[in-house]
């Protein structure tokens, strides 16, 4: 139907809105892209050299540095996206115009893998290279909490309406956490001497598949 074309590097995240009014993606070039789903054009494109607008208008903004981006984010009011970089810097930016909002900076400047808004408190989730989970506060913008895995987070899941996030890790193990008190409340293990990126739930939460270098797939059972 479209093909979105402005990147200069290969595409490492992109989501449609929850609203479905907009697309967003992300680059490790740098660059973070609203896209018009109707049309494929730009509705604007940040990067560290600048802003480009619907207009076509270059507005130099150097607060938009994160390195590479590798993951991204939409709050459920489709209002706010969130990415985050190499760095281990998150940028929060409007999705109405680009505009930043907010710089948070993951402890250790490790890289962002993996990022989710939570829909049952304000609260936004990064998962990162150092093996920690970031639990900010979205009205304060503040850290509230910190979950620890054993090596570095790859993929966290937290279902629309759930307390009960999903991680993994290279660590080979899945834990959800529960974002409330930052307590684990469970953990797997199976994969065997791999990365295990790739993670997924059902609808109801209770079963989860990851996938791993070791080239298999396990689901889960979380009751």
């Amino acid at each position: 139907m479209q093909i979105f074309s402005g990147h200069t590097g290969p595409c490492t995240a992109g989501y449609f809105s929850p609203s479905g009014k907009h697309i967003v993606s992300c680059s490790d070039d740098g660059s973070l892209i609203s896209w018009i789903p109707q049309t494929g054009g730009v509705a604007w494109k940040l990067t560290a050299a600048g802003y480009l607008d619907l207009d076509l208008k270059l507005t130099i903004d150097a607060r938009f540095e994160a390195g590479a981006l590798m993951s991204l984010a939409i709050n459920p009011s489709s209002t706010v996206v969130a990415v985050g970089g190499t760095d281990g810097m998150m940028k929060l930016v409007s999705l109405s115009n680009g505009n930043i909002l907010a710089t948070l900076g993951a402890q250790t400047g490790d890289s962002i893998e993996s990022l989710v808004w939570a829909t049952t408190l304000p609260i936004l989730a990064a998962g990162c290279v150092d093996g920690r989970i970031y639990l900010y506060d979205t009205q304060t913008y503040r850290l509230r909490n910190t979950l620890s895995h054993d090596d570095a987070v790859t993929a966290i899941v937290l279902p629309t309406g759930s307390f009960e996030l999903t991680s993994v890790s290279i660590d080979k193990s899945v834990r959800r956490w529960d974002i409330r008190t930052g307590q684990e409340i469970a953990r797997r293990t199976g994969h065997h001497d791999a990365i295990v990126g790739g993670l997924a739930l059902s609808k109801d939460g209770k079963k989860a598949i990851t996938g791993g270098d070791d080239t298999v797939a396990l689901v889960w059972g979380f009751e």
